[in-house]
């Protein structure tokens, strides 16, 4: 299971607060440069793999995210997994799961998964490579972990 961080460095808090709730909002939102290469190491470690990404309360969120998946990843909008609430729902023993965000992670490994906390970067960021090295490696360590 796997989500691209999306780009939220560029956005005004204020912004965000009075937005989210668009379609426009989400469909709009541009991808990292290095997003295809978390997609291509997800998809060269399991074949099955998931985008997973937490759902708002408004449908817009949901209707926003397909779009999004479907402009930047057409091939792959029927992977898009929307949930409501923690993430680790989604969660089976062995899976894994990239995210940004600290709290999806340990919840995830606590469900049973194992996760890879992609750091926040801004868009400007330089050297996603190092990062990139390390989502490899820890792809190979536990895709062959039993489920």
């Amino acid at each position: 299971n796997i989500l691209p961080p999306y780009n939220f460095k560029t956005l005004v808090d204020e912004d965000l607060s009075k937005n989210h709730r668009s379609v426009d909002f989400w469909t709009e939102m541009e991808t990292y440069p290095w997003s295809g290469e978390i997609v291509r190491l997800a998809q060269a470690y399991d074949p099955g793999w998931r985008f997973l990404t937490r759902g708002a309360a408004e449908h817009e969120s949901f209707y926003g995210k397909s779009f999004w998946v479907e402009k930047y990843f057409p091939a792959d909008v029927k992977r898009l997994v929307v949930c409501r609430g923690s993430k680790s729902f989604a969660c089976k023993r062995g899976d894994i799961l990239v995210d940004d965000h600290a709290q999806n992670i340990t919840e995830w490994n606590r469900a049973g998964g194992h996760g890879f906390l992609w750091y926040e970067m801004t868009a400007d960021y330089e050297h996603p490579q190092t990062q990139l090295r390390q989502l490899d490696i820890f792809f190979r360590e536990f895709s062959n972990v039993k489920r």
